[in-house]
């Protein structure tokens, strides 16, 4: 996303650029967890368009979560499929990885973590 913000401003990129656009939000990372799913819908109201970026995510702050372009994800051919598989045993896959030895090595929070996409 970064990379991305820094094509597309060019030479007026910066940290402050940056800043700028997130207002009051912490950070990027928090503003594409909490924020952005919910802006990007609210551009699709009253339209017939679905929106395109959808967030896939176990509901918990600090769990798994994923932006997916939808049009990857409805692909003709398999492709779709693919792509939701790699999200799947890739992605998710390894984050449940991560959180099992996070477990093993009592890190707090890991084992709700690790519950959450199963609930």
């Amino acid at each position: 996303m970064r990379a991305l913000l820094a094509a597309a401003y060019g030479e007026e990129w910066s940290a402050s650029k940056l800043a700028e656009l997130l207002g009051s939000n912490e950070s990027l990372e928090i503003w594409l967890r909490d924020s952005f799913f919910d802006e990007h819908c609210n551009l699709f109201k009253g339209d017939e368009a679905r929106p395109f970026v959808w967030h896939v995510w176990d509901g918990r702050k600090d769990g798994f979560n994923a932006l997916v372009n939808y049009h990857k994800l409805a692909a003709p051919n398999g492709e779709g499929r693919k792509t939701l598989e790699k999200l799947i045993y890739t992605t998710l896959g390894d984050w449940i990885t991560r959180q099992r030895a996070d477990v093993t090595a009592g890190v707090d929070g890991a084992d709700g973590r690790l519950a959450a996409p199963n609930t």
